[in-house]
């Protein structure tokens, strides 16, 4: 057994997993909507999340955002390491980002 099966169970626990999780925790482990609507909620004055611009997923938005952000705020004297990380775990849910600088 890889892990829990039981969909009620599994369910109740992601609804009691953290929304402040870094993705790469969440991205590979956690495919709930609902909990990714959470995360994208929690964005506090940020605007709404259009999910029609990604895929029609608060996953994939909540991902391609955090993505797109982490690019456009990376500093060449930034950790290299802790980048990689991130993309690699979010390798599997970008599919478009829109990168305004660099």
């Amino acid at each position: 057994m890889t892990g829990v099966e039981d969909e009620k169970v599994l369910k109740e626990i992601v609804k009691r997993t953290d929304t402040t999780l870094p993705i790469t925790t969440t991205a590979r482990n956690i495919e709930h909507e609902f909990y990714w609507e959470d995360k994208c909620k929690d964005k506090d004055g940020e605007q709404p999340v259009k999910t029609y611009l990604h895929g029609g997923s608060y996953k994939q938005a909540f991902i391609e955002l955090q993505i797109q952000k982490l690019l456009e705020n990376f500093k060449t004297e930034g950790n290299t390491n802790e980048l990689i990380k991130e993309l690699k775990a979010a390798r599997y849910d970008v599919f478009c980002l829109i990168i305004t600088t660099l």
